[in-house]
């Protein structure tokens, strides 16, 4: 998708004037910001984790255990 998204900001390059170019170029990289913000929160809900929540989870496995 990013892949899309470049190759039709450059193509906008060559067929569009400053103004429409300026506006195009800012709504392609509004999406590509998007799309890289919701991949960090993917990754992040199933990789990452705060310290609080793991130490919850620490507790809990030892409470289990014993």
């Amino acid at each position: 998708m990013l892949v899309l998204l470049i190759a039709a900001n450059i193509a906008c390059v060559k067929y569009f004037d400053s103004v429409a170019l300026a506006l195009i170029s800012n709504v392609v990289g509004q999406v590509m910001q998007q799309l890289i913000n919701e991949r960090t929160t993917v990754a992040n809900f199933f990789l990452g984790s705060s310290e609080g929540s793991k130490e919850k989870t620490r507790e809990l496995l030892k409470n289990d255990n014993n």
